[in-house]
């Protein structure tokens, strides 16, 4: 957390949608597929395994719904997991999507430093001038 502090001095220097998709992309490639092995369903590994594998942000939409209509058993967890998918394909509100997975998993602090972490990242790649500190 002390890292994302940092890494965002100066950063709204920076095209703010462009860190939007870039986050999102990071979202839903890197922590929704932590988040279904998780909720431990082997039965959605395809689904996964497109998610990690999306090499676009427009790819990552497409896995992240297909991930969220997988569907086929109703489980409070499941529900929020797919809401967390859901609006991880929508760059504006990505925020939400946290919230769903530390309702989904009940492993909040977990995620929380993976986002953390994937945000630092995003900004890192996108030359955060407040980067040069960490």
């Amino acid at each position: 957390m002390r890292d994302l502090a940092i890494a965002q001095l100066g950063s709204n220097s920076l095209n703010q949608k462009a860190f939007r998709k870039k986050f999102s992309f990071a979202i839903i490639t890197k922590m929704l597929p932590a988040m279904f092995r998780d909720l431990g369903e082997e039965k959605w590994e395809k689904e996964i395994k497109s998610l990690e594998g999306a090499k676009s942000l427009k790819k990552a939409i497409k896995a992240a719904y297909d991930v969220a209509d997988a569907n086929d058993v109703a489980s409070a967890a499941y529900d929020a997991a797919a809401s967390a998918a859901r609006h991880a394909a929508y760059p504006d509100y990505v925020n939400y999507s946290v919230y769903y997975v530390a309702k989904a998993t009940n492993t909040g602090d977990k995620y929380l430093k993976m986002v953390a972490h994937l945000a630092v990242e995003v900004l890192k790649d996108m030359k955060s001038p407040g980067c040069q500190f960490i």
